[in-house]
């Protein structure tokens, strides 16, 4: 097949053409990943909640995967409404190729002047201009995310490998076996800070020649996992033709955080300007703890039937997560329910009985029956030490 070099007359031809009509393609694919992310993102919550719970690392990965996801549905939008913006403006050209008449607006000065400098052909430039940057940053944010979850995979190794292949030796000496994975864990961690930082601040260390001999090898270890070799060059080729790259960066980074932020939570984001100080209550919790307020896969705190209790018993789900495994061996303890002390009102309870459940979602733990029959009509508090303590209020009828 036939190439063509970069600096001939054809070459730059077929590429401004390309780069006149981009916006046709940016439009179709801005449009069409929107909706696709959106039953992408739904479908990774899911995915979420039921590998958080029976894997830390894994769970880490799909989160990481899951706010990218989000991240982009925010960068499409608003490339979507900046296009439009920007299809309005060309409209506007044709329709008016005079521009602004100034002198059928009689505006005295400054204002007059003001008016006169504005050049609607400028504006369509400058927004064309933005609206492609936005369109290329929305698609380099894929691998990036991308790499942070194939990189979170691999800081939590050491651990999943040290479980699997350790198992007898991690029962009879588990402080040591524990320790030996976070040391090579804290290692692994401090590396990727080091990538992060050089990355963040513009190959900081790679501009001294003794620092860059040694970071070479974090370099190339990290920006392969990363996949850095997809994003690295894009990022240098944007803020190597900024005016002021430590600027554009503090843009980049304001925009990339606001996004994350709206993206992980947009309830925890809008509590930020939320000016209301004071507790509502002396136990504050969600409605999640009831399990006639949630979906019956939803189920990944400790429950209760309902926030008004009519029955003469609570009916108490427990869930197993991977965060529960330290207590159990701390414990040496021989079943999961054995880590769990529950009480009402400060009063134990007691000869309780539990029975294991498997969940539609995959999600195991414990179910037990509490007797409150002798409990008085008003609110009370089940309290539930296990892995910490979880309190939840119900009203007795």
């Amino acid at each position: 097949m036939e190439t063509l070099d970069s600096s001939s007359p054809d070459q730059t031809k077929w590429l401004n053409q390309i780069q006149n009509r981009s916006w046709e393609a940016e439009l179709l694919i801005s449009g069409g990943a929107i909706i696709s992310l959106f039953q992408l993102a739904d479908f990774l919550e899911a995915q979420e909640l039921k590998s958080g719970i029976i894997s830390f690392g894994v769970g880490l990965k799909i989160s990481f995967l899951s706010i990218g996801v989000r991240q982009l549905i925010l960068y499409f939008s608003f490339h979507l409404l900046a296009r439009s913006f920007w299809l309005a403006l060309v409209f506007l050209q044709k329709i008016y190729p005079d521009g602004i008449k100034v002198d059928k607006l009689n505006f005295a000065e400054p204002f007059r002047s003001i008016s006169g400098v504005f050049s609607l052909i400028k504006r369509i430039s400058a927004v064309d201009k933005y609206c492609s940057l936005i369109f290329s940053w929305a698609i380099t944010v894929v691998p990036i995310w991308i790499g942070l979850a194939v990189a979170s995979v691999i800081v939590f190794l050491p651990q999943n490998i040290f479980f699997d292949f350790f198992r007898e030796s991690f029962k009879a000496q588990p402080a040591r076996i524990l320790g030996i994975a976070h040391a090579i864990e804290i290692i692994i961690l401090f590396t990727l800070f080091i990538f992060l930082i050089d990355t963040l601040f513009h190959g900081l260390f790679r501009k001294s020649r003794m620092l860059a001999r040694i970071y070479y090898p974090i370099f190339v270890f990290w920006n392969t996992i990363c996949l850095g070799f997809l994003w690295g060059p894009i990022i240098q080729l944007i803020f190597s033709n900024s005016k002021n790259k430590w600027k554009t960066s503090g843009i980049v980074f304001l925009i990339t955080f606001c996004s994350v932020a709206l993206a992980e939570n947009l309830v925890d984001f809008l509590a930020i300007i939320d000016e209301r100080r004071h507790q509502i209550a002396s136990v504050v919790i969600g409605e999640e703890n009831y399990q006639n307020k949630i979906s019956s896969n939803e189920w990944s705190v400790a429950t209760i039937q309902s926030d008004v209790i009519e029955e003469n018993y609570l009916r108490v789900f427990l869930p197993y997560g991977i965060d529960h495994e330290r207590k159990i061996d701390s414990l040496k303890a021989k079943y999961f329910s054995d880590i769990f002390m529950l009480s009402i009102d400060d009063s134990v309870c007691s000869n309780l009985k539990y029975v294991g459940v498997t969940r539609r979602n995959g999600q195991t733990g414990v179910n037990t029956v509490v007797n409150v029959s002798y409990l008085k009509e008003g609110l009370h508090n089940l309290k539930i030490k296990g892995n910490g303590v979880t309190v939840i209020p119900f009203w007795k009828e």
